[in-house]
């Protein structure tokens, strides 16, 4: 429940415009009419037509789908944690419960709920659930990378540049991937070794 609050109205607003996103013409009018940034965040504005195609419109189908995709990022932050967890080499029996309970902590903590519930937010949400994908694909990409190279670098080259890109067109916040690539690197690495396809990529 609850109703839009100030920014949704100001971002949401231009749905209306033209009569709603019913065309390929008004749909890009819409898309590309973001301001909240310079590249304008078109992906999450293009998510929001999935939950309605008009302006005015009621509240709780775009607070649903962020509910859906806070859950996503949930899912996605446990299995990252298990990935982090093995190559950490922590007993296989801590992994799965630890990476289960931090990933839980996180989905309910109360933190998160002006995130989830505030429309316009899902900008936040997207940015953060290409982020975790991302930081996925490179820990991938760096286990394999001793044994196949070459998956290994399209994998890395996925997760840094594919999911970078998706993570900036939804906020701006997805500049930080190859930062949180970074400090994994240099922090959680456990017996991952550099093989030299790892530098020229780096």
């Amino acid at each position: 429940g609850g109703p839009f609050l100030p920014d949704d109205f100001e971002n949401l607003k231009p749905l209306g415009a033209s009569g709603g996103a019913t065309n390929l013409d008004t749909l890009r009018q819409f898309i590309f009419s973001g301001f909240s940034g310079p590249l304008g965040r078109p992906l999450s504005l293009a998510i929001s037509v999935l939950d309605d195609q008009q302006w005015p419109a009621p509240p709780w189908s775009f607070k649903y789908t962020n509910l859906m995709i806070h859950l996503l990022n949930g899912m996605l932050i446990c299995a990252l944690l298990i990935k982090l967890g093995r190559i950490a080499g922590l007993k296989e029996a801590q992994v799965v419960p630890l990476a289960l309970l931090t990933a839980a902590i996180w989905m309910i903590h109360p933190l998160n709920a002006s995130t989830v519930f505030y429309v316009i937010q899902r900008m936040t949400e997207l940015s953060t659930l290409f982020i975790l994908a991302g930081l996925w694909c490179y820990l991938h990409g760096r286990q394999i990378a001793n044994h196949r190279p070459t998956a290994s670098w399209l994998w890395m080259s996925a997760g840094v540049g594919l999911f970078g890109v998706l993570s900036v067109r939804g906020k701006g916040n997805g500049v930080l991937l190859p930062l949180y690539v970074l400090v994994l690197e240099f922090t959680v690495r456990g017996d991952l070794n550099r093989p030299r396809h790892w530098k020229r990529w780096a």
